[in-house]
């Protein structure tokens, strides 16, 4: 199964079964989960520890809603954001970069996207653009998305591409390669 064959079947909505069976494989392996988040506010943490029993293996998450605080929290270089934009391979990368060196995780899970509405910074054509990564045993996988819909449905479904992606990988479903 591909990732994306994935994403479109499975991981469309908030699922308490997918989330049950996600915190069980963390505790299961003993690994430490980390986020670093922008455009979902705190809801992707949220979603990873919300249940009883996530305190042993979420440490912690980090939203950084605005390029200053990028720069300043995350060590998001300023120069990376004017060159590749706020919604990049690049800037996931060094936000994950700074993730790994605030959190003490084993994996962390990196979000990041234009929710709208479009304004004078965004064009219509850039909202729903989405950026996503997961860092594992310092390998990075990190993938860009388009949603339509509205700033809610861009959110969550942001957030579910995310748990998916690191469901799959932690179910061994797809690799993170070199």
């Amino acid at each position: 199964m591909t990732f994306q064959s994935y994403l479109d079947e499975e991981v469309l909505t908030f699922d308490k079964d997918i989330d049950q069976e996600l915190h069980q494989i963390l505790r299961q392996k003993q690994l430490k989960l980390g986020v670093v988040e922008s455009m979902s506010g705190g809801l992707l943490s949220h979603r990873l520890m919300h249940q009883p029993g996530s305190s042993e293996f979420f440490v912690g998450g980090i939203t950084c809603y605005d390029a200053i605080t990028k720069i300043n929290l995350c060590g998001v270089r300023a120069k990376t954001i004017r060159e590749y934009g706020p919604v990049s391979k690049e800037v996931i990368q060094e936000m994950m970069d700074g993730a790994k060196r605030l959190l003490n995780a084993d994996v962390i899970c990196a979000l990041t996207g234009i929710a709208g509405p479009s304004d004078e910074e965004f064009s219509q054509n850039q909202v729903g653009k989405l950026c996503f990564g997961l860092w594992v045993e310092g390998r990075s996988m990190i993938k860009v998305a388009q949603i339509s819909g509205d700033r809610g449905r861009i959110i969550s479904q942001g957030v579910s591409m995310v748990v998916g992606m690191l469901r799959q990988y932690l179910k061994a479903d797809i690799q993170i390669e070199d």
